[in-house]
């Protein structure tokens, strides 16, 4: 307990230094299984802005087959309990549910997502972003339903099977939970998810 408390102290300390250090641009925090993790102060939470950066050896539309199939995100996105498509609109854009596990006694979280996908054809760079959606699925006693978060996902060629993946996020999980606690899973979920996300890629050659 003592060791798990000091981990949460020290990523706390670090975290809260960085907003100290620059406000307005991304500092860098830490590098984790060849994922380099940013963060910065968000203008209109308590919670930070994450940013993640990699590469995978494969190519972008490979990368986006995966994300957009949102029916398996909870196979690879870490603290995702379900996740069903709900409706496409066209070919380049989509609506999905999004539930996240959290641990008793706070309730679930979840989200009715919308998911936008434009494709540069000069560079290469394809764009996913993400934003919460009112409606579609009624909300649950049992679960609390996520009013913000955006998120956005940028699959950049770098030559022959070689890609960049930036990732970046800012939600906000509503009340009764801590902003701290919030901050502090940020430092690691998502990259648990990357890592993951390339190791879907491996498995695809």
């Amino acid at each position: 307990m003592r060791k798990y408390i000091l981990l949460i102290t020290t990523n706390l300390l670090i975290l809260n230094s960085f907003a100290q250090q620059n406000k307005d641009n991304w500092v860098f925090f830490k590098e984790s299984d060849g994922i380099s993790v940013y963060f910065r102060n968000n203008e209109n939470s308590n919670i930070k802005e994450l940013k993640l950066t990699t590469t995978i050896n494969t190519s972008v539309p490979v990368v986006e087959s995966i994300i957009t199939n949102v029916d398996l995100l909870h196979t690879w996105g870490f603290g995702c309990m379900e996740s069903k498509l709900l409706k496409w609109v066209g070919t380049s854009e989509l609506y999905y549910y999004y539930v996240a596990d959290i641990p008793w006694p706070i309730a679930d979280r979840d989200v009715v997502i919308n998911m936008k996908i434009t494709h540069d054809s000069i560079s290469g760079i394809t764009n996913i972003h993400s934003k919460n959606y009112n409606g579609m699925i009624p909300e649950r006693e049992d679960r609390t339903r996520v009013q913000y978060v955006r998120a956005h996902w940028q699959l950049t060629p770098l030559k022959k099977d070689l890609m960049q993946v930036d990732f970046t996020i800012s939600p906000d999980l509503g009340t009764n939970f801590p902003d701290w606690v919030v901050n502090y899973a940020m430092s690691y979920s998502p990259i648990r998810s990357m890592i993951a996300l390339k190791e879907i890629v491996k498995e695809k050659k």
